[in-house]
C-alpha cells in the first residue's frame, strides 16, 4: 500500500524531492496507517507508526492546482483479504504473522446417497452460511500460509416432493404430512462451530487451500410448514430429543483471487446420529467473500 501511494506521488513529476523518477523517498515497512487528503491547493500523504517504531511519523505534500491522483488511488483500491484484521507482525516483508476476522462463505448444500427425497439438489433452499470469527495465519516465504480458524455456521437440508422429517421417540423419519396438510415446505437446521486448518499457496493474488474442518454441531431444528384444512399457514418445530451427529470433519478447498473466490466442502458423516435418522453424505459449493 505505502509503495503503490509512493509510486504515483513520484509518477507525478516529483523532481523538485527526487533528482530522478525511481529515486527512494522513504521507506516504511508495514506502517500502522496511511492517508491521503486533497484541497484546492495541496495534497498530503502522512504516515503514522512503523512495525519497529510505532513513533514513527512521515508528512509529505506537495502544492497542487488540482490533480485526479486521489480519485485514481481510491479507484483502484486493493481490497483486504478479511474484513477486520484484529494484529499483524512481521519480521520482515516474507515472514509474518496475522489475525483476521470477517469472511465469509455463501454456499449450498447437495446431500449425497441418501434417502428418497433427501438426495434431491434443492439448490434454492438447502443453504449453507459460515461466518468467520477469528483466525490466526502464519505466513512463511510469502507464498506459503498455515492457519487455524475459528468459524460459525449455519446449515439447512430441505425435501422436496411434499415430504417431511418426522420426529418419533428419538428417532428422524422421512415420511408424508398429516391428512388435510398441503406441504410447504419441511428443512432440517443445525448450526455449528467449526475449526479449520488449512494450508494456503499464495502467487500473484490467486491463492490455493486445502485442509480439514472439525465441526461441533449444535442447536438442531425441524420445521415442517405446511397449509391447514382451512387454508391457514402452521408450522411444527422440533427442538428437542433429536439425535444429531454433535461432531464431524469435512475436507475443504478454496480457490480465492484477493477477496472473492469458490469454495468446495465435503462431510462424509451423516448429521444425523447413526440409526437415529437418515444416513447421507454433504458436499457443499459455494462463494467465499474477504
Amino acid at each position: 500500500m505505502k509503495r503503490f501511494f509512493l509510486s504515483l506521488l513520484v509518477s507525478f513529476g516529483l523532481s523538485a524531492v527526487a533528482a530522478e523518477l525511481n529515486d527512494t523517498i522513504i521507506k516504511v515497512n508495514h506502517p500502522d496507517s496511511v492517508l491521503l487528503t486533497r484541497n484546492d491547493s495541496v495534497i498530503t500523504l502522512k504516515v503514522d507508526g512503523a512495525y519497529n517504531d510505532k513513533t514513527a511519523k512521515f508528512v509529505y505534500t506537495i502544492p497542487t492546482k488540482g490533480t485526479s491522483l486521489v480519485d485514481a488511488a481510491a479507484s483502484r483500491w486493493k481490497f483486504p483479504e478479511a474484513p477486520l484484521t484484529l494484529k499483524k507482525k512481521s519480521g520482515d516483508n516474507k515472514n509474518f504473522y496475522e489475525v483476521t476476522a470477517g469472511s465469509l462463505l455463501l454456499g449450498f448444500n447437495i446431500a449425497q446417497n441418501g434417502s428418497k427425497g433427501i438426495n434431491s439438489d434443492v439448490w434454492g433452499r438447502n443453504i449453507d452460511v459460515e461466518l468467520n470469527l477469528t483466525n490466526f495465519t502464519i505466513t512463511r516465504n510469502r507464498h506459503h500460509r498455515f492457519s487455524l480458524g475459528w468459524s460459525y455456521g449455519w446449515t439447512k437440508i430441505a425435501l422436496d416432493g411434499g415430504l417431511a422429517f418426522q420426529l418419533n421417540n428419538g428417532v428422524t423419519t422421512i415420511g408424508t404430512f398429516a391428512k388435510g396438510q398441503t406441504p410447504i415446505r419441511s428443512v432440517f437446521r443445525l448450526n455449528r462451530h467449526s475449526f479449520p486448518l488449512l494450508y494456503t499457496y499464495q502467487e500473484s493474488g490467486m491463492c490455493l487451500s486445502v485442509g480439514p474442518v472439525l465441526n461441533l454441531n449444535v442447536r438442531p431444528r425441524i420445521y415442517n410448514t405446511y397449509l391447514n384444512s382451512n387454508g391457514a399457514e402452521q408450522q411444527d418445530a422440533y427442538k428437542k430429543g433429536i439425535h444429531f451427529s454433535p461432531a464431524t470433519v469435512s475436507f475443504y478447498g478454496e480457490i480465492k483471487k484477493d477477496w472473492f473466490g469458490v469454495f468446495v466442502r465435503y462431510t462424509p458423516k451423516s448429521l444425523f446420529e447413526k440409526g437415529y435418522g437418515p444416513d447421507f453424505q454433504t458436499l457443499t459449493v459455494g462463494l467465499s467473500l474477504f
